[in-house]
Parts: structure tokens; C-alpha cells; sequence
């Protein structure tokens, strides 16, 4: 019998955080953030590994033939290239700087506010306004532009099914990788680009709760990818094996990557199909409960989990 546990350690009115931005494209939209909190990764599935390697499952052969159409087609997908930026509170010490929602958060301590220059008053959603302040406050750039395959849904419904983007027909490699993979359907897929020798900043995607939030990372590039999770409690990195391609991991676990130059990887959102939720050993097709062996094992130690309150870390 599968194991759930309705109880959330994290509730939602504990840790999220929303704020909005004063510019003219931002208006009626709010930012989402959420409160840093002391957790050490609770992984996958009931075991907790921090990160599953996918190669076994899938069809990998075409990879050196993707990444040269990414190369020659990427002149023409400009129209889908967006800014993204990592979110939510990280304390300062563990990425040697500021998080960008620190500033945002506490505007009148950091002045946050927009310049009038013909710049600013070109800004026209609130990812470009937030690379203006990442700008602005001279904060790390982990990635170039964002390649979009599919059209974008919110974050929190990118497992949700979506349908390709005009700038996808120009990656016919890419696309057959991506409907090969074993997914009952795909939500958003993206082209990560590292920035330069930019580190990937050790962030969350989201905070910790119940979840059937599947996705698939291969990485395209022929250098190793040095991604890790990230135990804040004990300060350690936990290094994805430098053989593995493609895999899964906790996308709500602490997590970053070492700088590498030009690094690309593909990430695909969706639901996996079944045989690899029972191959990964996923109950009730759940990647995490807070019912599994290491969460309870936490709660029986420690009994809550810190939440920060202070937005200004």
C-alpha cells in the first residue's frame, strides 16, 4: 500500500512570499518567492537519492546531432529566448552574495526602483524587469537566454501538457529526442545555455511539499556537467556521477552547478510514463512524500523545520 502523508511540515502560508514591481509592464502580476528554511535534501522517492540517473532508460544516440542543430538554428529561435533568473530567499553566505529577492523584498532599504531612461521604459514583462535589478545590483548571471520549445505555462503548472512553439520547427532533432522520451506528456522544455564561466547560483525551484513533479535533464554538451544538490546544514555538495547524461532529482532540494563555459542542457517537464515510475521505485507515481523514510527520519530528530522569517539575507 502506498505510503501519503497529508501532513505539510511546510504549508504554504509559512514559507511563500509574493510582491509585485513598479513598472508599467509588471502591473497586476505578482512575483513569487518563498522563505529560506534549514532542510538537508530529502532527494527522491522513498530511498531519498539526490539525484536518479535516466541513462539507462533512454535513447541518448542522437545527442551530438541535437547539439549541432541547436548551434546552426539558433539564430532563428530569438523570438523565444527569455531571461530567467533563480528565486526565493538564499542566504548570503551560501552563494558569497546577495540573492535578488533580498533586494526586491526590501525596496526602500535598496532603493528598488526603476530608472527613467529609454532602457527601463522598454522593460515589457516582469522577467526583464527582474534582469534589470539582477543588472542593478551587479549579481551573478548563471544563464544566457532561456530557449523555449513549448508554450509557456505558469511556473507552477510547467508539468502540465503544452504544445509546441513556432521556434521548435526549427529543431526537428530536438523535438524527436523530446516526444521519444518516456513521458505521458510533456509540459515545458527548455534549453538552458550556461552564462559564460558564470556558476549556476545554488538555489530552490520551489519549497517542500508533496509532489508528483516529474522532469528530465540531459545534458547536451560533450564536457561533463558538474551539478550538485546542496546540504545546507552540513555545508556539502553531493556531485552528480560525471558519467551520467541524462537524470531526475528533487527540484526543490537545494541544488547549483560548478561554472563551465557555453554548457547547454535540455530540460523537459511532464509526467513519466508508469513503467519508469515503477522502475525508479516512485509509490503511486509520488517523486516525494513527506511520508518517505527521510523526511520522517528528519521530523523524528528535529521535530519542526526552521523557517526564516527575515526576507533581508
Amino acid at each position: 500500500m502506498p505510503r501519503t502523508n497529508n501532513e505539510d511540515y511546510l504549508p504554504e502560508n509559512k514559507v511563500k512570499l509574493e510582491y509585485s514591481l513598479d513598472h508599467p509592464s509588471t502591473i497586476g502580476r505578482r512575483c513569487n518567492s518563498f522563505k529560506f528554511y534549514d532542510l538537508p535534501p530529502m532527494g527522491l522517492g522513498p530511498s531519498g537519492a539526490p539525484f536518479i540517473s535516466l541513462d539507462n532508460y533512454l535513447d541518448l544516440s542522437s545527442i551530438d546531432a541535437v547539439r549541432q542543430e541547436i548551434e546552426d538554428n539558433i539564430h532563428l529561435a530569438t523570438a523565444s529566448l527569455t531571461p530567467m533568473i533563480p528565486f526565493g530567499l538564499i542566504p548570503e553566505h551560501i552563494n558569497n552574495e546577495k540573492c535578488l529577492d533580498s533586494f526586491l523584498l526590501n525596496p526602500d532599504k535598496y532603493n528598488v526602483s526603476i530608472d527613467s531612461n529609454s532602457y527601463a521604459s522598454k522593460l515589457t514583462n516582469y522577467h526583464e524587469v527582474k534582469t534589470y535589478f539582477l543588472n542593478r545590483f551587479n549579481l551573478t548571471r548563471s544563464w544566457k537566454r532561456v530557449l523555449h520549445l513549448r508554450n509557456l505555462l505558469s511556473f507552477y503548472d510547467k508539468g502540465s501538457p503544452s504544445t509546441w512553439n513556432s521556434t521548435s520547427h526549427h529543431f526537428p532533432k530536438l523535438r524527436a529526442l523530446i516526444e521519444a522520451l518516456p513521458l505521458k506528456h510533456a509540459g515545458i522544455a527548455l534549453i538552458f545555455r550556461s552564462n559564460e564561466d558564470s556558476r549556476l547560483l545554488i538555489h530552490r525551484d520551489s519549497y517542500a511539499r508533496n509532489h508528483s513533479l516529474h522532469h528530465i535533464n540531459i545534458s547536451l554538451s560533450k564536457n561533463t556537467r558538474k551539478v550538485f544538490i546542496y546540504d545546507s546544514i552540513k555545508n556539502e555538495r553531493i556531485y552528480l556521477d560525471g558519467s551520467t547524461r541524462s537524470y531526475t532529482f528533487n527540484e526543490n532540494d537545494l541544488h547549483g552547478a560548478e561554472p563551465q563555459f557555453d554548457h547547454l542542457v535540455l530540460r523537459v517537464d511532464g509526467q513519466f510514463e508508469d513503467w519508469l515510475c515503477k522502475q525508479l521505485e516512485y509509490e503511486n507515481n509520488t517523486s516525494f512524500d513527506w511520508a518517505y523514510d527521510k523526511p520522517q527520519a528528519f521530523m523524528r530528530e528535529h521535530g519542526k523545520i526552521n523557517v526564516w522569517t527575515n526576507t533581508d539575507i
